[in-house]
């Protein structure tokens, strides 16, 4: 005997393919892998059916399929996985699989078997109406689970942050919103209608659909993230961009001051001779101390012992010099560990800039800007606390800023394993960004 000739086992096979296929997507949302998402998806969901098909269509029991399944895809993972990923890793987010599943599996059996929809005693080899409608709902049903399981293991144990934003938002609920709709359909019907249901009815394509939509839209948002990040760090490189170019304008004004300094050192040296033989002591002092104030001008400032920091705070001094904005630095950092220099760069680019433009609102005199940065341990701790028009006290939300600039600080903060805070009370605004000096990037995709 076989389910050859039964379309619901077909249907049951075409539910497993779109399991495997989430399965394989939320695999590349916390790996690094070699070939595309859409690659392993596929390849993962093509395993999962083949692992049911003795089952599903020649009604073939295989003992310990479960970890049959387990280590198909820890193969699946270990092969396409970028190299130097982790077995044990691997192995545990395939293990770990099966426990979400199992949550999500036991709220809908348990009604659908309480009201007899499902009935134990057929065994596992019988495929009807009612299995594919319970193997309908565990797909849609996954679909939120592993997104949110992604998000958890990825804060675990590639160190990324949790946020949720809108777009993943309508992702958890529109399955929701899906599943809710079907349950409703569902126990308005008794066991036997929904049992006598014709193999092609509407309402069976209507179910299928529903679960083909779903996992499009997780493809679809998937998409908007990936998109949204790569926004984001296009804007950060711009910034460093930026913040390199005027280190080197810097340096090449610095140059062709030291160039004209040097051109006329020798007339200087003979109208000093001059002025010497002459008793001229005082316009003697008065020149030397005017060659000492160009020299002394041509210094690019040091700050710290980051070239591209002096560069940047030596630029945006002069911005708050020419808008009459009070600024005080103090800096005792020597070493940013494995910090990217881009993102050093990054940080106080966006600090000044927001410092700036914060206190430049301010139509009174008394705008100022303190920049702080210290080195504690193994983290580096850099803020700002500038005047503000804002008299409203109130934390400054990233996600809810118009500009990039707080965005940009945050996510580099956690992807050093830190922390971001800006916040407005009493007209003053502060803003603190901590990273970790001694970070090393984890596998998995950053959001």
């Amino acid at each position: 005997m076989n389910n050859l000739t039964n379309p619901y086992a077909w249907l049951h096979l075409l539910m497993i393919f779109i399991q495997g296929v989430i399965y394989g997507w939320t695999f590349t949302r916390c790996f690094r892998c070699k070939i595309s998402t859409i690659s392993i998806s596929f390849l993962a969901g093509l395993l999962c059916t083949l692992v049911f098909v003795p089952q599903v269509l020649f009604m073939i029991s295989i003992e310990l399929q479960p970890v049959i399944s387990i280590f198909v895809h820890l193969g699946l993972g270990l092969l396409f996985a970028a190299k130097g990923t982790s077995g044990l890793k691997v192995f545990t987010f395939w293990f770990m699989r099966f426990f979400v599943d199992g949550i999500v599996q036991t709220p809908i059996m348990i009604p659908l078997v309480e009201y007899g929809f499902i009935k134990p005693e057929d065994g596992i080899f019988v495929f009807n109406a009612t299995r594919l409608i319970g193997t309908i709902m565990f797909t849609i049903a996954i679909i939120p689970a592993h997104y949110i399981y992604a998000k958890i293991w990825n804060k675990i144990v590639n160190k990324l942050p949790m946020s949720i934003n809108k777009t993943g938002l309508a992702l958890i609920i529109f399955p929701f919103g899906q599943l809710l709709a079907l349950c409703i359909v569902i126990f308005q019907h008794s066991y036997v209608e929904l049992e006598y249901v014709d193999n092609l009815s509407l309402t069976n394509i209507a179910f299928i659909l529903l679960t083909v939509t779903s996992v499009i839209f997780l493809f679809f948002v998937s998409d908007i993230e990936r998109k949204h990040q790569l926004e984001l760090n296009l804007k950060e490189l711009e910034y460093a961009y930026k913040s390199e170019a005027d280190y080197y304008h810097e340096l090449e004004n610095k140059n062709y001051e030291i160039s004209k300094i040097r051109h006329d050192i020798k007339n200087h040296i003979i109208t000093i001779k001059g002025l010497y033989e002459n008793g001229n002591k005082n316009e003697i002092v008065a020149m030397l101390n005017d060659l000492e104030n160009s020299i002394d001008s041509s210094k690019l400032k040091e700050y710290c012992k980051i070239p591209v920091v002096n560069a940047i705070l030596s630029e945006k001094v002069k911005i708050c010099e020419l808008q009459k904005i009070s600024i005080d630095i103090q800096i005792s950092i020597s070493d940013i560990g494995t910090i990217s220099p881009v993102h050093i760069s990054s940080i106080f680019s966006n600090l000044m800039d927001n410092a700036i433009k914060s206190a430049n609102a301010i139509n009174r005199q008394d705008k100022y800007i303190r920049l702080n940065a210290i080195q504690q341990s193994e983290y580096i701790i850099i803020s700002t606390v500038n005047s503000t028009a804002n008299t409203k006290s109130r934390i400054l939300i990233p996600e809810e800023s118009k500009g990039y600039g707080l965005k940009i600080l945050k996510d580099i903060s956690q992807k050093y394993d830190g922390a971001f805070k800006a916040e407005v009370k009493n007209g003053v605004c502060e803003t603190q960004i901590m990273v970790r000096t001694t970070i090393e990037f984890k596998e998995g995709n950053y959001e």
